[in-house]
């Protein structure tokens, strides 16, 4: 016997250098322990091959187990089964032969301790083990039976208790052990503390060492418990949040933790379906991670923010809450953490502690409508992301730009009209009608709703210093002749137009125009561009009613029934126009630029509205094909694009601001310093060229 403990001394220095190795089990492990107590305990046995099924694809989990299959077990938690290949044999039991399968568990579930057999000589291996037993055999493995007083089963079986073997279950000890409880006791005992012995001679003391167990100790693995909040199934990577020192899931999981090929989960059906969850995985001596287990789910997965409580119905109740748009109430505290947008994490002040002001607060960061994300614990809200459109029916000022290799800045970016800064969405989704785009696919004038990180909306104050998560462009538009008009105002006072338009195709169309787009004259042609809803964001063009030229004569001549019929000559985007004059304009407005308004009945000019070159500004971009010009001003940054009938003109005098001969758009190149002037819809209707350039 001496020689064999030699020899396994041996062999388990040699298994502990070379070190063993964990075999993950693919698909579901067993088809019956599927919504079982057993269930996760079993899942995580079997991925670390330390309980076998049948050859049906079951466990049997109401089963028993022998007393040699659970020898087997143990040696195999203790790290040993290397050890017990090599330990076949001859035996020290009567009734296990050297040809038994488990001779060599047996010989070393002896030479540990583990198991000592009958007064009789034998062992039983085919005896099923009962509860007594093998909870004798795991307090042996985890090094607690010299401590142990007391008569047996009684000590161990209190031992077991103590150091929580037993949690949850219901037996009687001397009945056969069921195979689900089996791998719950034993998959138990793994994260045990071992007993150690500190002290030899004729003074023998020993102490729990938490920082060994058998599953890090003996087998090489390791567990970690965190919020799941993402799974990268290119890189294999799982990321998350590991609790602070309150015990909220507030810290970055650091590293990610990388995936084996094959991990076992139990509480979800994928990896990507425990995000948000608070979970345990276990890892191997590689420390990539082998198997999941759901320990806690949301409370509320994912739902929509009404607003925060500001006060309780009851006095007494001095909880945090806030409301969700269905009426429940969830409860956060000081140490919950709210994140828009990806943005910074935020947590109620410390200077915070009445419900007025933790609401009030609250309702400061949460938006209505916004989307929300909650991971709760005991009830109470400790992470919730919200998520939120923050930037609505904008109209870009430009083409979308993908970095060149040219380019100062290492971003691609977007303008939309009224912004100064480019704003950055390099990585962000970006979607155009619904479909997957670049941002090389977007266009000037397009609508698009934006998600910025940290959703405080446009606020940057440098260049590509906001940033988008998403961007959804919606590039559609409607022309037709203005046939009807209908305007509602609400309870609040906010007014609503409503116009009929009269398509080419002879149908009509109602379009709700957004309050940033003026109303139109019936029998005015016009052109918007709209959103996703369909609603009107800005108007393109207005032709037939608005054309912006460059007075060049005028006559006044009587017709045959002695009318006074007067005329007016004008360039027209470099051609000369004649013009029959209704009202509104005479022979002082030669040599000024303005814009003509046409009656949509018959044509006739009845007024005209000088226009200054008021802005200094510089051509930003130029697309000749469709005749858009993008203005930069000079003071602000701010972009604008051009709008349809347009007109550019060479300043013959630049402090006078005096209009010479007509400019096309082919003539004009970005860095071109000019004077400009808007529309009411923020469209560049007037440039002047300026001749010091």
């Amino acid at each position: 016997m001496k020689s064999l403990k030699r020899a396994l001394v041996t062999l388990l220095v040699l298994t502990m250098v070379l070190g063993m190795v964990s075999v993950a089990s693919a698909g579901s492990l067993f088809s019956d322990i599927a919504g079982t107590s057993a269930e996760k305990a079993v899942t995580r046995m079997a991925t670390l091959s330390l309980l076998k099924g049948y050859p049906d694809g079951s466990f049997k989990p109401g089963g028993n187990i022998t007393r040699a299959e659970f020898a087997a077990v143990v040696v195999r938690a203790l790290g040993l089964e290397n050890v017990a290949n090599y330990a076949k044999g001859a035996t020290r039991f009567s009734d296990v032969g050297a040809d038994h399968w488990a001779s060599g568990y047996i010989n070393v579930a002896v030479s540990q301790g583990i198991i000592k057999g009958y007064p009789d000589g034998t062992f039983k291996p085919e005896a099923n083990v009962t509860y007594a037993e093998s909870l004798t055999m795991l307090v042996r493995a985890l090094g607690y039976e010299p401590i142990m007083t007391g008569e047996w089963p009684t000590n161990a079986l209190l031992k077991a208790a103590e150091l929580g073997l037993t949690a949850g279950l219901s037996f009687n000890a001397g009945a056969p052990a069921t195979r689900g409880d089996v791998a719950i006791m034993t998959n138990k005992a793994l994260e045990v503390p071992l007993l150690v012995q500190t002290s030899y001679g004729s003074v023998v003391s020993y102490q729990q060492d938490t920082s060994k167990s058998l599953l890090a100790t003996k087998l090489g693995n390791s567990t970690k418990t965190f919020l799941l909040t993402s799974f990268d199934s290119t890189n294999k990577t799982i990321s998350g949040k590991v609790t602070d020192a309150y015990g909220q899931y507030t810290v970055d999981l650091s590293p990610a933790l990388a995936t084996a090929d094959v991990v076992n989960i139990v509480g979800g059906d994928t990896i990507d379906s425990l995000k948000n969850m608070v979970v345990k995985a276990t890892l191997n001596k590689d420390g990539k991670v082998v198997y999941l287990e759901a320990v806690q789910t949301p409370a509320v997965a994912a739902t929509t923010f009404d607003s925060a409580i500001t006060a309780n119905d009851s006095s007494s109740d001095t909880n945090w809450y806030f409301k969700l748009t269905d009426g429940t109430k969830i409860q956060y505290t000081a140490t919950t953490k709210f994140v828009v947008n990806k943005g910074n994490e935020q947590s109620t002040p410390t200077t915070v502690s009445s419900v007025y002001d933790a609401g009030t607060w609250l309702n400061g960061v949460l938006k209505n409508g916004d989307s929300l994300a909650i991971t709760s614990v005991d009830g109470k809200a400790v992470y919730v992301r919200a998520t939120r459109v923050d930037v609505k029916n904008k109209v870009l000022s430009a083409d979308g730009h993908a970095k060149l290799a040219t380019d100062a800045n290492d971003y691609d970016y977007i303008t939309v009209s009224g912004f100064t800064y480019k704003i950055k969405v390099s990585g962000a989704t970006i979607t155009l009608n619904g479909n997957p785009a670049t941002v090389a696919d977007l266009k000037a004038n397009d609508v698009v709703d934006i998600t910025t990180q940290g959703g405080t909306g446009l606020d940057a104050t440098t260049d590509g210093g906001e940033v988008a998560l998403v961007v959804s462009a919606t590039r559609s538009t409607i022309q037709g002749t203005v046939v009807g008009k209908t305007t509602v105002t609400s309870s609040t006072g906010a007014i609503t137009n409503t116009v009929t338009l009269k398509l080419s195709d002879g149908s009509t169309k109602d379009v709700t125009l957004l309050s940033s787009v003026s109303a139109p004259a019936i029998g005015d042609v016009v052109k918007y561009a709209l959103n996703a809803a369909g609603q009107a964001v800005t108007t393109l063009s207005i032709s037939g009613t608005t054309t912006v030229v460059k007075i060049t004569g005028f006559t006044s001549s009587v017709d045959a029934n002695n009318n006074t019929v007067n005329s007016i000559t004008a360039d027209k985007g470099g051609a000369s126009v004649t013009y029959t004059v209704y009202s509104g304009v005479d022979s002082t407005a030669i040599g000024k630029v303005g814009t003509l308004s046409i009656r949509g009945t018959d044509g006739k000019v009845d007024g005209f509205t000088v226009v200054d070159a008021t802005y200094d500004g510089k051509v930003y971009s130029v697309d000749a094909t469709n005749n858009v010009v993008v203005i930069q001003d000079v003071t602000s940054g701010v972009l604008y694009v051009t709008t349809t009938g347009f007109a550019a003109y060479a300043s013959t005098d630049d402090t006078a601001k005096t209009a010479g001969s007509f400019v096309p758009t082919s003539n004009l190149t970005a860095g071109t310093k000019v004077f400009y002037n808007k529309d009411a819809y923020n469209k560049v209707i007037y440039i002047l060229v300026k001749k010091t350039q």
